[in-house]
C-alpha cells in the first residue's frame, strides 16, 4: 500500500493558497467557456460532417457546430438523449454505434442530471466533466495533502495533466473515469471494498478500458482455492455490468454496426516509435513550436512512466499493479490513439499518471523524474487559458445556427444589410433600422436543397402605409400598417434557395421627414430575427 501523507493539522498556509489558486483557476476558466447562446453545449465539439445524421430530437436542442468533423464528445452527448439506445435514428447518428454505445455511463448521468429534458441533459453532459474534476480535486487530498512541494507538484500535475484538461474542455469520458477509479481505490484503502468494487464496475461502463482498474483488487494472501476464488469473484463483480451492457447493445444491433477502430492497437511500441520518428522529423523540418514541443514531451513522459512501472516491480502495491497494466496498454496503442496534436494517448494514460504520482518515492533523488513527468501539466494550464469560446449568435444570424453552416468558417452566415437601410439604432433591448422606402437584405444558403425559414419582425412608420415583403423578386406578403402603433411581432415563412437569397421591403408611400433629421424615413423594421428549419428531405 502506498503511504498516505495525511497530516490535516497545521498545514502550511502557502501550500493551501497554491491548492486553492489551482482550483480557482480551473473554475474561473471553465465558467468563462459559457457561450451566451448555447451555454456549454459547444464543448462536445459538433462537426458539420455529422449534422445530417443527428437525430431529429437532437437537432432541436440548443447547441453549436464548431468545426468540420468535431470530436468524440458529440456522439456521447447524443446518447444522453437516448439512454436506452432506442430513439429513432440513434444508430445512424453515431459514427461507430457499438463502440460508442457501450460507453454509456456518463450519458446516463447527463440524462439523470438533466431530468430527461433534452436541452438540460445536453448542458449536464457538457458540464459534468468540471464537476468530476472538482470531486477528484477533493479526493486527491487523501494522497496529496497541502503540506509540501512534492505533494503540490503531484496534486496539480494530476489535475492539470493535459488529458484531464482536454477531457473537461471537450466533454470526454476520461476525466470522470479517473475520478471513479480513484474513488474505488480510496474506498478499498478504507476497507469499504464492496463499495469500492462498485465504483470500479461503474467506471467500466464509462469506458471499457477502465476494466483494467480491476488490478486494484488486493492479491490473494494465500494460495488456497478459497482465496483465489474470492479474488476472481471480485474481478467478475467488476466485469459483469459491462458484459451485460455489451450484450444488450449487441442484441439491439445484431452486431451489424461495426466495432472499435481498427487502428486503436498495434504491435508493442510500433506506433509509439513511429510517432516519435514523425515528431522528430517535423521538429527538424519546421523547427520548434509549442505543439511540436508538447507532443515530444508527451511521448517522453509517457514512456518514462511506463518504464518506471515495468522496471521497478512492486506487485504487492495496488498502485503498481494498476500502473503496470496501463503501461502495457500504452505500449500497444495504435496509430489512431497517438495521432493529433497531443493525441488520445495522453487521456488513455491518465491512470498511469495518478499511479505514478502516488507511488514515486518522495525523495530528492526522485525529484527530477517527478518534475519531468508533471511538467506536461504546464501544457494543460496553457490549453485552459487559450481555448476560445465561439462568438455569440446575433440577431443577424439564424437562431438555429446548425441548419446552415458556412463551410469555411463553420458558423451560420449573417444577414447582410444591403441598400436602402439607415444605421442600426437600439434602446432598452429593442433594435431597429429605418428604411428609405426600398430596402433589402441578403442571406446565403450553403445547403444543396431549399431551407425553410421563419423571418420575424415588427413594423413602425410615421404614417399609415402598405409595406410589401418579397423574396428573390417574388412578392410574399403585403402588410397594412396603421399609424402610430408598432405592430405585434410578424412571422413570415420563407423557402430560401441554395446560394444567395434577396429579401426586399418596399412601400409606394413617400418617406417622411422630421425636423432636424435629413434622413428619408419610410418605415422601420424592429427586432428582426431569422430562424432556419431542417429541410424535410436531406441532401
Amino acid at each position: 500500500m502506498a503511504k498516505v501523507d495525511n497530516h490535516p493539522r497545521n498545514l502550511p498556509p502557502l501550500f493551501i493558497r497554491i491548492y486553492l489558486l489551482g482550483i480557482g483557476y480551473f473554475v474561473f476558466q471553465f465558467i468563462s467557456l459559457n457561450h451566451p447562446t448555447a451555454g456549454f453545449a459547444w464543448l462536445p465539439r459538433y462537426g458539420t460532417e455529422f449534422h445530417e445524421s443527428k437525430t431529429k430530437e437532437f437537432k432541436k436542442t440548443n447547441h453549436i457546430v464548431t468545426s468540420k468533423y468535431g470530436y468524440d464528445g458529440q456522439f456521447y452527448s447524443q446518447i444522453a438523449l437516448s439512454p436506452t439506445l432506442r430513439q429513432d435514428g440513434i444508430e445512424d447518428a453515431l459514427d461507430v454505434f457499438n463502440y460508442r454505445a457501450r460507453r454509456i455511463l456518463f450519458s446516463w448521468t447527463a440524462y439523470a442530471f438533466g431530468l430527461g429534458r433534452p436541452d438540460w441533459a445536453l448542458q449536464a453532459y457538457s458540464v459534468q466533466n468540471a464537476i468530476f474534476w472538482l470531486l477528484l480535486a477533493v479526493l486527491l487530498l487523501h494522497w496529496f495533502p497541502p503540506n509540501s512541494w512534492q505533494n503540490t507538484i503531484r496534486y496539480l500535475g494530476t489535475l492539470y495533466a493535459p488529458g484531464m484538461i482536454i477531457s473537461a474542455t471537450r466533454a470526454l469520458l476520461d476525466g470522470p473515469s479517473l475520478f471513479l477509479i480513484a474513488l474505488g481505490a480510496y474506498l478499498i484503502e478504507k476497507n469499504k471494498s464492496k463499495t469500492g468494487y462498485t465504483a470500479l464496475a461503474l467506471s467500466s461502463l464509462g469506458k471499457e478500458t477502465n476494466i483494467l482498474s480491476a488490478a486494484l483488487i488486493p492479491l490473494p494472501q494465500n494460495a488456497d482455492s478459497s482465496s483465489i476464488l474470492r479474488y476472481f469473484k471480485r474481478g467478475a463483480f467488476i466485469a459483469i455490468p459491462l458484459g451485460i451492457w455489451v450484450l444488450y447493445v449487441s442484441i439491439l444491433t445484431g452486431n451489424g454496426h461495426g466495432t472499435s477502430g481498427a487502428n486503436n492497437f498495434d504491435y508493442p511500441l510500433a506506433s509509439w516509435f513511429s510517432s516519435l520518428v514523425d515528431n522528430l522529423s517535423t521538429l527538424f523540418q519546421e523547427g520548434f513550436n509549442a505543439w511540436n514541443g508538447v507532443y515530444f514531451l508527451m511521448l517522453v513522459t509517457l514512456m518514462a512512466q511506463a518504464l518506471y512501472f515495468l522496471l521497478k516491480p512492486k506487485p504487492k502495491s495496488k498502485w503498481w499493479r494498476m500502473g503496470a497494466v496501463y503501461a502495457l496498454l500504452m505500449l500497444i496503442l495504435g496509430e489512431a490513439v497517438w495521432q493529433g496534436h497531443i493525441g488520445a494517448a495522453i487521456r488513455v494514460a491518465l491512470p498511469i499518471t495518478l499511479a505514478f504520482n502516488i507511488l514515486l518515492p518522495k525523495t530528492k533523488r526522485a525529484l527530477p523524474l517527478l518534475i519531468l513527468v508533471n511538467s506536461l501539466s504546464l501544457a494543460g494550464v496553457t490549453h485552459l487559458a487559450t481555448i476560445a469560446t465561439p462568438p455569440p449568435i446575433t440577431h443577424l444570424q439564424s437562431q438555429n445556427p446548425n441548419v446552415n453552416t458556412d463551410p469555411k468558417t463553420f458558423t451560420t452566415p449573417y444577414l447582410k444589410i444591403d441598400e436602402g437601410w439607415h444605421d442600426s439604432e437600439h434602446i432598452d433591448g429593442d433594435y431597429w433600422r429605418w428604411s428609405s422606402g426600398k430596402s433589402s437584405l441578403s442571406y446565403t444558403i450553403h445547403r444543396s436543397r431549399p431551407v425553410p425559414a421563419f423571418f420575424q419582425f415588427q413594423l413602425r412608420a410615421l404614417s399609415s402605409r402598405k409595406i410589401t415583403l418579397s423574396l428573390n423578386n417574388d412578392s410574399v406578403e403585403t402588410f397594412d400598417y396603421e399609424y402610430p402603433n408598432t405592430t405585434e411581432p410578424i412571422e413570415v415563412s420563407l423557402l430560401l434557395q441554395p446560394g444567395e437569397n434577396r429579401i426586399e421591403f418596399t412601400t409606394n408611400t413617400p418617406p417622411t421627414f422630421t425636423p432636424g433629421d435629413s434622413r428619408e424615413l419610410a418605415f422601420a423594421m424592429y427586432n428582426f430575427t431569422l430562424r432556419l428549419e431542417e429541410p424535410s428531405g436531406e441532401p
